[in-house]
């Protein structure tokens, strides 16, 4: 438990913004903006490339994700719509047909997005939270249990491979072994 509370966990959460037409440059994958608070509407990742259709999501992080989560989806879509047309001050930006606002740290079966080394944290922080207990019954896997893919969506996927490998090599060892066959005699 004392290696969960050193560990950070941070937040970062979306807007994803449905346009009636692609407005920008769709060639490139993502858009930066320079934002007057760290954390506010700081890049537009463009998703034409894996959704075929006309959709940018915003990215907040930090303090600043944490003040969003209290505003209403009409407030938080509305900045970033500021945010963008900053971005587009020479042409015409049309307001979304349709948005989506993550709130990672509300969220009660999650509480946040990410975790981090902290001040005071160490790689072996990640690594005691990364060991079996219950002689090897009970494994964890997560972001948070990788030192080489932390607060990443693959560093979850691949630190559950690791666990469910690691059970299925448990369970073979302890398995009883099948008796030989008995081959008819001829």
């Amino acid at each position: 438990l004392a290696a969960i509370d050193r560990i950070g966990f941070g937040v970062l959460d979306k807007v994803v913004l449905e346009f009636e037409t692609c407005f920008w440059d769709h060639a490139f994958p993502v858009i930066g903006h320079m934002s007057v608070e760290p954390g506010e509407h700081y890049m537009f990742v463009n998703l034409v490339r894996s959704t075929g259709r006309p959709i940018l999501a915003s990215l907040i992080s930090g303090r600043c994700a944490e003040r969003m989560e209290r505003c209403s989806d009409g407030e938080v879509v509305e900045g970033c719509m500021v945010a963008l047309r900053s971005v587009y001050r020479l042409r015409p930006v049309p307001n979304p047909v349709a948005s989506v606002v993550t709130r990672w740290r509300q969220d009660p079966l999650a509480g946040g997005s990410y975790s981090f080394i902290r001040a005071g944290s160490t790689p072996s922080d990640i690594q005691a939270l990364a060991a079996p207990e219950a002689g090897g019954l009970l494994g964890f896997a997560g972001e948070a249990t990788t030192t080489t893919h932390l607060a990443s969506a693959h560093g979850a996927v691949l630190t559950g491979r690791r666990e469910a490998q690691r059970l299925a090599r448990l369970v073979s060892s302890s398995w009883p072994k099948a008796p030989p066959s008995q081959a008819p005699v001829t």
